[in-house]
């Protein structure tokens, strides 16, 4: 055997111990990772709840609770007037979905069942569609409130 074959040698043996590692670290990745699929073929999604995530349960359903009263008391504020009723309305469906999600994920952390972590899901997703339906509402709002600050801004240049 000579000089190079014995180099070839030793580095295939130190890339299959890199290769072992690498497999290693990723079956303990796999093993602890919170949030992963158990056959990649399968629709099922293991969730394991510890104590960081019951935390962050609490902090979203309080978040999502209290957004939920405010989205609905300015809704309701807002509806009060005529053209109120365009922003108040979807504002108002958001804050109940909002609490809806809430109760959903409070349901999820005692009952620790998979569907209502998939009504959570349907909740605040529908409270996503609508905050997007009211963020174009206020954008042409918006516009359309440029468009008439420039026709009164031209109408008074052209008069005066």
């Amino acid at each position: 055997m000579n000089i190079e074959d014995d180099i070839r040698k030793k580095l295939n043996d130190e890339e299959g111990d890199s290769n072992e590692l690498i497999q290693k670290a990723e079956e303990t990745i796999y093993k602890y990772d919170n949030f992963h699929s158990e056959n990649n073929n399968s629709d099922n999604i293991t969730f394991n709840l510890d104590s960081i995530t019951v935390k962050n349960l609490k902090t979203i359903i309080l978040t999502n609770k209290i957004t939920g009263i405010l989205n609905m008391i300015s809704g309701i504020l807002a509806s009060l007037t005529v053209i109120g009723l365009l922003t108040g309305v979807p504002t108002v469906l958001i804050g109940l979905k909002l609490l809806e999600s809430s109760k959903v994920l409070e349901n999820l952390q005692y009952n620790k069942k998979g569907e209502e972590l998939r009504q959570y899901f349907e909740s605040y997703g529908k409270a996503c569609k609508y905050t997007l339906i009211l963020m174009i509402i206020g954008i042409i709002f918006f516009i359309l409130y440029i468009i008439f600050i420039i026709v009164i801004f031209g109408f008074f240049i052209y008069y005066i």
